[in-house]
């Protein structure tokens, strides 16, 4: 997963580092503790008696905070932490279901331009086996971190029909799908965003410009596979959607006793852009439109930055969120380098995340407004079809028809999500994170 938000530590000590011996081994395991006795939100959780003659890795899972989800250290003996992952490897994302008391592993998604795509594999589609091994609740992690190793992936479809997608390096756009949907209540802008990188800038910024020309005034954002990426991009896209000042709060920091509380706004935060991008918040006030509401679409990938943007603006636009309670990522990472260490980062949580309104402590999850499951009627539908389940509860609402509730009418196979394999996390962690799902309620 991508921190939410980065900043470097470097060790200025002269101490001589060992190449992987057990006097090395124990000074990296002692400068790790000391970063995180000074960052670690949970510092005053720190184990006292340590074992110092050990992997760095296992050291660094040993004093974590029992409730840590998310930090995590990389070093460079551990080559297998730095694999490929199927959406940057393959192009595709992949969710286990349970339809009519039968396991079915289906296609989440499919990076526009990939390989996959170009072979025909599209969202909604039933994969049978994966390099000649059937697909079950019990075996579909390993077998697709297996492929991710082995670089090779060959799917059967449920209709018998095989692609052999080849291995390569897969970049994901920034927007997926934009669309302009046709309502009783006036024109409805859509846009699917899956990552808050800035790489994608310009084309959030011709998707705004097209929105306020039409006169979007509700708008659906389409965040349900998004797992974040920077903050200062996503204050970036805030200040498109709400009608912010400089000085006003994006977002507060909350730290341990050592890190204190910071206080940051859209003008701090979009000043941290990456170089060869300056953009002011008053430059993006031109492309913003006149909205009366945000639609917010989100699943149980939905984490980190995205989450964020979510919450944070709150405080200056009416968001309406749709679809499933989110991750629950509501903090932000710092990364910790040493420069007598090569192939050494560790990032630690250091900061809770809370909005303008002080409003935070989503580590559960945001809960939607109206809980609407993908997956309860099948086969799934394109990215951006009007008649999504989720964009049909949105455009309901939007077309005044209160509190309704979509229904599940016409032809149909109603399922549920059984288990969702993490698309963007390497190898064997995304195996890890395949696992059962809590009850939506």
């Amino acid at each position: 997963m991508l921190a939410l938000m980065i900043m470097s530590a470097s060790c200025s000590k002269k101490d001589k580092w060992g190449a992987g011996d057990e006097k090395g081994q124990t000074a990296i395991n002692r400068w790790v503790i000391s970063q995180m006795q000074t960052y670690y939100y949970w510092n005053n959780h720190l184990p006292v008696n340590l074992d110092y003659d050990q992997d760095p890795i296992a050291f660094f899972n040993a004093i974590k905070f029992k409730d840590d989800r998310f930090s995590y250290i990389y070093y460079k003996k551990k080559y297998s932490l730095l694999s490929g992952t199927l959406m940057n490897t393959f192009g595709l994302e992949l969710e286990g279901i349970e339809a009519d008391h039968i396991f079915k592993t289906q296609v989440l998604l499919v990076v526009p331009g990939s390989n996959a795509a170009a072979l025909g594999l599209a969202r909604g589609m039933f994969v049978k086996a994966i390099n000649g091994v059937v697909l079950t609740a019990a075996n579909v992690g390993n077998v697709v971190a297996d492929a991710i190793t082995q670089k090779t992936l060959s799917v059967i479809l449920d209709n018998n029909e095989t692609l052999n997608i080849p291995a390569a390096y897969i970049a994901e756009p920034v927007v997926y799908k934009t669309a302009v949907f046709n309502t009783t209540a006036g024109d409805v802008g859509y846009l699917f965003m899956n990552s808050f990188e800035y790489q994608g800038v310009h084309d959030i910024l011709n998707v705004f410009r097209a929105f306020k020309e039409q006169n979007i005034r509700n708008l659906i954002i389409d965040l349900r596979y998004n797992i974040g990426g920077s903050v200062p991009f996503s204050a970036l896209v805030s200040a498109l959607i709400a009608p912010v000042q400089e000085e006003q709060t994006y977002v507060i920091y909350k730290g341990n006793a050592t890190a204190g509380t910071i206080v940051s706004s859209f003008e701090n935060e979009i000043g941290k852009q990456p170089q060869g991008y300056n953009f002011t918040l008053g430059q993006l006030t031109s492309y913003r439109p006149n909205l009366q509401r945000v639609y917010a679409l989100t699943s149980t990938l939905t984490m980190s930055a995205a989450e964020l943007m979510i919450n944070n603006l709150k405080p200056y636009v009416q968001v309406v969120q749709i679809g499933e309670r989110t991750f629950g990522k509501d903090m932000a990472s710092l990364e910790l380098k040493n420069d007598k260490i090569t192939g050494l980062s560790v990032y630690p949580l250091c900061f809770k995340l809370f909005n303008a309104g002080n409003k935070g402590n989503y580590s559960n999850g945001l809960q939607p407004d109206y809980l609407v499951q993908e997956s309860a009627k099948l086969p799934l539908l394109p990215i951006g079809d009007k008649n999504d389940l989720l964009i049909r509860q949105c455009i309901s609402l939007i077309e005044g028809n209160g509190q309704q509730q979509v229904q599940l009418s016409g032809s149909g196979m109603p399922s549920r999500v059984l288990s969702r394999y993490q698309s963007r996390a390497s190898g064997r962690d995304g195996a890890a994170l395949l696992s059962s799902l809590p009850e939506q309620k």
